[in-house]
């Protein structure tokens, strides 16, 4: 079963590797994203997104850790990686649309 389906229906101890997993694999792809747009800026320009993404990793994790406190026990962790992942995501695709279309 993938790992989609774990978390739609499998155990908690299924569903905990999946959603690092699945965060890592975000996390990962929005490196890459940074790295690569970051090569194009100059100086000042890269500094500036630097302290955005310091922003926005705030953000994220004080966003996911609020969103998580729904569940309690074992399940926190799966909603937060969840979160993260998501929250992730969608910061790589706005990054994508924002620095690509210039």
């Amino acid at each position: 079963m993938s790992c989609e389906g774990i978390l739609a229906s499998g155990s908690i101890k299924e569903m905990r590797p999946c959603a690092e997993l699945k965060y890592q694999a975000a996390e990962k792809t929005l490196k890459k994203t940074l790295d690569r747009l970051s090569k194009g800026l100059d100086d000042k320009h890269k500094k500036a997104l630097n302290k955005a993404q310091i922003a926005w990793t705030r953000y994220r994790l004080l966003d996911c850790y609020s969103y998580s406190l729904q569940v309690v026990g074992q399940l926190r962790p799966i909603f937060n990686n969840i979160c993260r992942a998501k929250l992730t995501k969608q910061r790589n695709a706005l990054l994508k649309e924002q620095y690509e279309k210039n």
